[in-house]
């Protein structure tokens, strides 16, 4: 089965502040084989987490990633020299949509100084 690809761009994410964004997708249930997030400027640091309710409590948390500087992607890659770039395929995490309102809830959270936006891709596949 094709993969979906679903990008967006989000609002402005103020300094030292988040934002919890709601993007609708084809499906409640789905498999998540990569998130992109390429932030708007560089500088500080940025970070990704994915819920499985839209209320974005600790207990729903699905996904996070650590503390990034620049454009984030996983699954990554590591080269016998030791760079890393991201991967053409991986698999992540089966992200179930529990509030059934056939949306992707993420979070993103910019440590920076300054507001920023993030242009996210998340490629998927219903399960």
């Amino acid at each position: 089965m094709p993969h979906t690809v679903t990008t967006f761009t989000t609002p402005s994410v103020a300094a030292t502040s988040f934002l919890n964004h709601n993007q609708v997708i084809a499906n409640s249930n789905i498999h998540i084989y990569k998130i992109k997030v390429v932030p708007s400027i560089v500088g500080g640091t940025s970070e990704v987490q994915v819920y499985e309710k839209d209320t974005f409590l600790t207990a729903d948390l699905l996904y996070g990633s650590n503390p990034f500087a620049g454009t984030y992607f996983d699954p990554i890659q590591k080269d016998s020299a030791g760079v890393i770039t991201e991967a053409k395929r991986g698999y992540l995490v089966p992200y179930e949509d529990v509030d059934a309102t056939t949306e992707l809830h993420m979070k993103f959270i910019n440590n920076d100084s300054q507001a920023k936006t993030y242009d996210v891709t998340v490629e998927w596949e219903p399960r």
